[in-house]
Formats: C-alpha cells, structure tokens, sequence
C-alpha cells in the first residue's frame, strides 16, 4: 500500500511538473548552449578568414547567435521560476535568477565605465553563484520527477563547473594550468549539454 501512494504521488508531482513553463525553460536552456557553442565555433572559423566579406559576415552571425543564445538562457530561467511550489529547493531558481541579473547589470555598467573595471572578479563570483544555484535546481527537479540518475548527473556537473572556476583562477598563478582549464571545459560542455536535453526528454515525456 505504501509503495502504491509513493508511486502515485511521484506520478502526480510529474504531472504537476509538466503542467508548468519548467520543461520549456530547461529546453530554452539547452538550444541557448547549443547555440553559445556554435557562436564560439564560428569565431574561432571567421579567425581565419582569407576574405574581409567573410570575415565581417562572420563577425556580425557570431554576435547574433551569442545574443540570441544569452536571450534564450535568461528567458529559459524565467520560465524555471514557474516550479511547483512545494518542489524541495526552489529558492535555489531564485537565487540563479537574482545573480544572473546583478551580473548582467554590473557588465553593463563596466561597459559604460561606471564600474570599476577591477570588478571582473566580483562579477565571476556572482556567476559562480548563480552557476550553482542553477545546478542545484536541475538536481531538484530530477528528484521531483523522481530520476536519481539525472540528479547524479547534475551533481556531476555542477563538480565539473566548480573544478573547472578554481582551476581559471589559479591560472593567474600557474599558466600551465590552463589545459586542465580547457580541458575541464570540454567536459562541462558535453556533460552540462547532454544534462539539458536528457532531462527536457525527461519531462516532455512525463
């Protein structure tokens, strides 16, 4: 009897789960970083470039899709706030979302040079935050809809990202350590994009 109400109350909270924007936020977040790497790949081309048209056309897309990309992630949160309520860890949507903005703010105003531009480090901190809180909610969700492996997996990430910021900043100190920086990348990329898109298959499937 216990086992039954367990699985109809994990059934339930699936259902409410998919009844909210959470599914379409998380997917908004997957094409954003789809999109984010396809920006850098294009970067990295339209550096050799042997033709000044190719070179400008290459520039302008880069900037597009970034924008799109960083349109899509910040919309895709949003989205996330609409959670159920009683889903344990909520806040931590909030916190991601709060962080995000106070980064976002602070590169606008270095950009206009009415922040200190030593401010890069605040504003990696602030990131860093929002990073966490983000992945900490993804691992939520996971549980919510009851899926331990896709909570492992955005534990897994959340480690990678961690390890991969404490290696940039020793950086400064030890430059050879920027393979590992670069490496650590690679890995995040793959493992926090196949997170995004098992996870929004996860639930479009609830």
């Amino acid at each position: 009897m216990r086992q039954q109400n367990n699985s109809r109350q994990n059934t339930n909270s699936a259902r409410q789960l998919k009844q909210t924007k959470v599914p379409t936020g998380i997917s908004l977040l997957y094409y954003s970083l789809a999109l984010t790497t396809l920006s850098i790949i294009m970067l990295i081309i339209t550096r050799f470039a042997g033709s000044l048209v190719f070179l400008l056309v290459g520039v302008i897309g880069t900037v597009i899709a970034f924008l799109v990309a960083q349109v899509m992630a910040i919309v895709g949160k949003l989205l996330c706030l609409t959670a159920p309520e009683r889903m344990e860890g909520k806040a931590t949507i909030y916190i991601s979302v709060m962080f995000d903005l106070i980064s976002i703010i602070i590169a606008y105003f270095q950009r206009i040079g009415a922040f200190p531009q030593n401010g890069a480090g605040l504003q990696t901190i602030i990131s860093a935050i929002a990073y966490v809180s983000f992945l900490i909610f993804l691992k939520q969700v996971a549980e919510f809809i009851n899926n331990n492996n896709l909570a492992k997996d955005a534990e897994g990430v959340l480690l990678i990202g961690i390890g991969m910021i404490v290696t940039m900043g020793l950086t400064t100190i030890f430059p050879f350590i920027a393979l590992l920086t670069l490496l650590l990348f690679l890995i995040w990329v793959i493992r926090y994009y196949k997170l995004l898109m098992n996870l929004s298959e996860a639930m479009q499937s609830l």
